[in-house]
């Protein structure tokens, strides 16, 4: 009877991302909205006083200290936002809770689809004892807290740029807004990329680990099978490879399923490797 598929856990990415995706959107809406109501005045009437007389009715110069002014406000809200960003959206907990239950659920749908392979096989449980995964699930935890929140610390980033940079070489009003507008969905598309790459990051590594902790040597590389592998990665279907060595990319670089950029491979057991164990 044939050993039942390793299973990469897409559910798991796609609730990830939907986690992910509402801090973003909570936020760029807050940024948004900061922006229409408060910093395009400001930068009327920044631009208003730039273009007119420096020098009032006594003689006192005021232009340049009211164009200040308002820059001064601006990154007051910039700084604002982000600081809001930080405590609400992107804060510690929330991160915590949304990468743990990720972590969490990559490994539970892991676990389960081992057992059922060797099971199948040798008609015992490896999974019982596993004294390393505690300290491998909190350090893919923690790194995930960082991903995400280095998702909110760029696009804040990002918008203090257009809107200082903007004013600064004075870029058009639309083009500013066009690019505050599109740095929303520049994180978006990262928080989806993060995801996808996670967890075929993680994934691969819990299987590696199960996998050589068990005492199996070698595997075989399947891809997902679809219009979206990459030709180096097609290559690699169906092939046996060693645990020690790994595979090689298109830039020559050695590679094990799930370790390259965005990688949705995974590895079989052999049953002959299987059989190895229980004899």
């Amino acid at each position: 009877m044939a050993i039942p598929r390793t299973r990469l856990p897409r559910r798991a990415a796609q609730e990830y991302f939907r986690n992910i995706r509402r801090l973003i959107e909570e936020d760029r809406q807050r940024v948004w909205k900061a922006w229409q109501d408060e910093i395009r005045p400001r930068i009327h009437g920044h631009r208003r006083i730039m273009r007119g007389p420096a020098i009032n009715a006594a003689g006192t110069e005021t232009g340049g200290f009211r164009a200040n002014d308002d820059m001064d406000d601006i990154n007051r809200i910039l700084n604002r936002l982000r600081d809001m960003a930080m405590t609400s959206n992107f804060n510690e907990a929330s991160l915590q809770f949304i990468a743990r239950s990720f972590v969490n659920t990559i490994n539970i749908r892991t676990r389960l689809n081992f057992h059922q392979q060797v099971m199948r096989v040798v008609g015992f449980d490896p999974t019982i004892s596993e004294p390393w995964l505690s300290s491998f699930l909190e350090t893919a935890v923690q790194e995930n807290v960082s991903w995400i929140k280095s998702i909110g610390t760029e696009y804040h980033d990002k918008i203090k740029s257009i809107v200082t940079q903007g004013v600064r070489r004075g870029k058009s009003i639309n083009d500013m807004a066009s690019a505050v507008a599109e740095a929303g969905n520049v994180s978006i598309r990262r928080g989806r990329f993060i995801a996808r790459d996670q967890l075929g990051s993680i994934h691969g590594d819990l299987v590696k680990a199960r996998q050589t902790k068990l005492g199996l040597n070698r595997f075989r590389w399947r891809t997902s099978q679809d219009e979206r592998v990459r030709d180096s990665h097609e290559d690699l279907d169906g092939q046996i490879f060693t645990w020690k060595d790994g595979a090689r990319n298109e830039r020559g670089e050695r590679i094990w399923p799930g370790t390259d950029y965005a990688c949705r491979c995974v590895a079989e057991p052999l049953e002959e490797e299987l059989l190895g164990i229980a004899d």
